[in-house]
């Protein structure tokens, strides 16, 4: 679902604008790609391609159909930093506010702390930690924090080096929840599901820990939506 997914929203990006005429795209290329992986992906798959509004393509195997809730995976980043830039936007964050700046009492003092809200979108915050605890069932998105907070340790400058880990993300959620005064995914909705008709998205995957890089649960339309 996830390799569909991102075909989708790439293709949709690299075409020229239509013209009043169907677009004479050759798509079969496509269909012969998520064929070819159907088999890892347990035979399920949906792909949608819209252009300006207007589809161009679709293709759709086994048990998951466009409306089907699926687990997105690494793909929730990328909505998720449409929750943080549209806090950006409304002045309510700055990319350049360090973690122990926004959240003093977790990260004041601390190597870690000196990452800012850019350096956790980029993946260049250098935060290391026994446990992945940004999605662990059991633990809320405070208490997550919190131990990363806790027992993180700074791998490596803020800003120096790109590691892929979605604790930075998972901690600048925090801070941008708290500006909110809302919970993590209550913002989410609020900032970004709600106005792109995300309705049955969530983040739930992994209970009350909402997993900000890896936990959301969408359908193929409502990421097309967002896209």
């Amino acid at each position: 679902m996830l390799l569909s997914t991102l075909l989708a929203s790439l293709a949709a990006c690299s075409f020229p604008a239509p013209s009043s005429t169907p677009p004479p795209y050759d798509l079969s290329g496509i269909e012969r790609v998520v064929r070819a992986e159907l088999e890892d992906l347990q035979g399920d798959a949906t792909v949608i391609l819209r252009q300006n509004g207007q589809d161009l393509y679709s293709f759709t195997a086994g048990a998951i159909a466009p409306d089907t809730q699926v687990r997105l995976a690494s793909l929730t980043k990328t909505i998720s930093a449409g929750v943080i830039l549209s806090m950006v936007d409304s002045g309510d964050l700055a990319l350049d506010e360090t973690l122990a700046a926004g959240l003093p009492l977790l990260f004041g003092g601390k190597p870690t702390g000196q990452a800012t809200v850019l350096d956790c979108w980029s993946m260049r915050h250098g935060i290391d930690a026994p446990l992945p605890y940004e999605h662990l069932k059991g633990f809320g998105h405070l208490a997550s924090v919190t131990a990363i907070a806790r027992q993180g340790t700074s791998e490596f400058q803020p800003g120096t080096k790109l590691d892929y880990d979605g604790k930075g993300m998972q901690s600048s959620a925090l801070l941008a929840a708290k500006r909110g005064g809302l919970d993590w995914e209550d913002l989410a909705l609020e900032r970004v599901l709600g106005p792109c008709g995300m309705d049955g998205a969530d983040f739930g995957q992994f209970g009350k820990n909402p997993a900000v890089a890896g936990g959301l649960r969408a359908s193929a339309l409502e990421v097309m939506a967002y896209a």
